[in-house]
Parts: structure tokens; sequence; C-alpha cells
């Protein structure tokens, strides 16, 4: 395979094309990065809280233990969903199910 592409590569036409999609890749891949950024910088805004001081103290570790019960609820549903796409298969296919 790689004798195969030495021996390409000594074709003119083939470095132009492979030139011209490894600079369309570079390009496509600036593009990305350059509109993450300028788009970032729209949406992502700094948010100025007027009194930090006012929020309860009980309100972050409810927030964590929302989180934390609803992470579990996920595993559980993936668990719960392995079983029921199981029970639709045949015997011999469940493995591949699971």
């Amino acid at each position: 395979m790689l004798v195969r592409l030495f021996h390409r590569m000594r074709e003119k036409e083939f470095r132009r094309v492979l030139g011209s999609i490894f600079a369309a890749k570079l390009l496509g891949a600036v593009a990305v990065i350059v509109g993450m950024n300028v788009l970032g910088s729209f949406i992502f805004q700094a948010a100025h809280a007027e009194d930090a001081a006012a929020i309860p103290a009980y309100v972050n570790p409810i927030n964590t233990l929302w989180t934390l019960l609803a992470a579990f609820l996920v595993f559980f549903m993936q668990a719960g969903f392995m079983a029921l796409e199981a029970g639709f298969a045949r015997t011999r296919e469940t493995v591949n199910i699971l």
C-alpha cells in the first residue's frame, strides 16, 4: 500500500489534487475555529449579578443533588432501553444488542 502511494506521489496531478484537498481541509478547520470564536464572543457574555450575597446557602446543594439524581436516572434509562431492545430481538442476537 505504501509502495502504491509513493508511486502515485510521483504523478503531478495526484500531488495537485492531494494538495488542494489538504488546503481545503485546513481552510475549513480555520473557518470553524474563527467562527467559534466570533460566535462565542456574541453569545457567551459575562452575566453581571447585582447581589450575589442574596442567594440562599441551600441553593447550591439542591442543584448538585438534582444533577446527580438526573444522571442516575439516565443510567437506568439506558439499562431499561437495552432490556427493551433485547426483548424485541432473537435470543442469538441478544449479545449484539447488549
